[in-house]
């Protein structure tokens, strides 16, 4: 157990002092969704689920906000760690989720797939208690946690349904109306969100597609979501089946199916799966000399895999820094962009989208802006903006490049 623990710290502490991610869209927007949720109403996207925000929005509050990237993601590791532990009771599951090259990446991020995760397992660390317990307070925790998922991520409401099919497979006498007051329990807080935002949100957040990805996207992407800890697999004839391993089996096989029938696919949305991935890779091997030499390739490989990704990656934070500059002293304005979360972010001004079609003339008079901030990372970056005065050009020799127009 010292062996395993000792590995554990090492392989967490090397993660964190290595992996250095840029800010991603989603994250931007979790922040000024978290600003909004503090009474800053700069910027909000009502399409996201409010759990992440709600908690980051806590630091806005007590003006702590400058530990937000030092602390957020760490204790969201750590809860996700404390979930997994309290389900598997194995140390090996911990470790093996660091040869997961997406985990690594995101494992320092402030997204919702490693929270939203935490949630999954909860619910189904509470169904396994009432199981073995009878204890009725965990099958309706088993339920809140289920909506907890939800409400951090809004395709991962699909734990209800894992939660509830290993009810039924494990309980002889099956009580529905029981699975009713469940289902009450579940509905509940989700309803709440959803009279406050409009639950046409709901549909409008799951239906989203920016592109289809095709049926084969995990398959081609599975080195950067498994790594070559897929090699795990070669140990498959050590795998004996146990009728407990359904708390495992079940949600590998209903959050893959989930996640494949969505169109809009990318390799982070597959770390729900991971946990019980990992799970059922403990299970082919013990802890001994051979474990822990394939778990420091695999390591290894996936953190060299993530600093690599993040290396090629355009650092762009000088230009947002100069931005920010640029903005500072201005109250009152409205910017149209083509990187709306960010732009509202560093300038901490209001700044909606242009409109998909790039049609910037119909977009301003429609939107009485003050304002455009291009990115050539976007669309619409090389419309028309002769009518307009270009007042600043950010590059900072990055391979990006800025354009503020005045209107």
């Amino acid at each position: 157990m010292k062996k395993e623990i000792i590995l554990l710290i090492l392989i967490v502490f090397s993660s964190l002092i290595f992996v250095k991610p840029n800010t991603e869209w989603d994250e931007h927007v979790y922040l000024m969704n978290a600003k909004y949720f503090s009474g800053e109403k700069i910027y909000f996207e009502n399409i996201r689920p409010p759990i992440l925000p709600l908690i980051v929005s806590i630091f806005y509050t007590f003006k702590i906000d400058s530990l937000i990237f030092s602390t957020v993601p760490l204790f969201i590791l750590s809860f996700f760690l404390l979930s997994l532990y309290l389900l598997s009771k194995d140390f090996k599951v911990l470790i093996i989720m660091f040869c997961f090259p997406i985990f690594l990446m995101y494992s320092e991020k402030l997204m919702t797939e490693i929270l939203s995760s935490s949630f999954v397992i909860f619910a189904i660390f509470f169904i396994k208690n009432y199981i073995y317990k009878k204890n009725d307070l965990f099958f309706y925790l088993s339920y809140l946690f289920s909506s907890l998922a939800f409400l951090t991520r809004y395709p991962l409401g699909i734990s209800v349904l894992i939660v509830s099919l290993l009810y039924l497979f494990f309980s002889k006498k099956k009580d529905y109306a029981k699975m009713l007051i469940g289902l009450i329990v579940f509905f509940i807080p989700i309803f709440l969100w959803g009279n406050h935002i409009g639950f046409e949100t709901f549909f409008l957040a799951l239906s989203y597609v920016s592109n289809n990805s095709g049926f084969f996207y995990y398959f081609i992407n599975i080195f950067t979501i498994l790594g070559i800890s897929i090699l795990f697999l070669f140990f498959l004839k050590n795998y004996k089946y146990n009728k407990k391993d359904l708390f495992f089996l079940v949600p590998l096989l209903v959050i893959f199916l989930t996640l494949q029938l969505m169109t809009h696919k990318e390799p982070r949305y597959l770390i729900p799966l991971l946990p019980f991935a990992a799970m059922f890779f403990s299970k082919l091997m013990k802890f001994d000399l051979v474990f822990i030499l394939l778990i420091l390739v695999f390591f290894t490989f996936s953190l060299y895999y993530s600093m690599f990704f993040y290396e090629i990656i355009c650092s762009v934070n000088d230009n947002l820094v100069e931005l920010s500059r640029f903005f500072e002293e201005k109250s009152d304005v409205l910017i149209l962009s083509n990187f709306w979360p960010t732009v509202s972010y560093y300038s901490n001004l209001s700044s909606i989208a242009i409109s998909e079609t790039c049609n910037i003339g119909q977009r301003v008079a429609d939107s009485n802006a003050s304002y455009i901030v291009v990115s050539s990372f976007n669309p619409c970056f090389n419309s028309d903006y002769s009518s307009y005065e270009l007042v600043k050009v950010i590059n900072n020799d990055s391979c990006e490049i800025i354009n503020i127009y005045r209107i």
